[in-house]
């Protein structure tokens, strides 16, 4: 959920869950989910090819790994998912870093 709390260094993964609501499929091999902007709180990679078929009205989960920072605060960092170039949504993560 939006502004959850977690203890520094804690880890926890990012999920949204998006709909195709355009007129074309969601086709392997040219989707991509990419890190493009705020405090970077990934374990793996900035971006990721999606190798799931979406349907029109189809649905996707989205999960990547992430660590919380390690000093107390709040922190934000974007995602979008993209295909071909063309940002088909903006993918926010909003957290905050409570010391226990």
């Amino acid at each position: 959920p939006y502004g959850v709390t977690f203890s520094p260094r804690t880890s926890f993964d990012a999920t949204w869950k998006v709909q195709n609501i355009g007129s074309h499929a969601w086709e392997v091999g040219y989707l991509d989910l990419k890190y493009v902007s705020g405090q970077k709180m990934q374990t793996v990679a900035d971006i990721f090819d999606v190798n799931t078929y979406v349907d029109k009205g189809g649905e996707l989960t989205l999960i990547v790994d992430m660590k919380a920072p390690g000093t107390a605060g709040k922190y934000t960092a974007s995602w979008v998912l993209s295909m071909e170039g063309n940002v088909l949504c903006t993918l926010p993560v909003d957290i905050e870093a409570v010391t226990p």
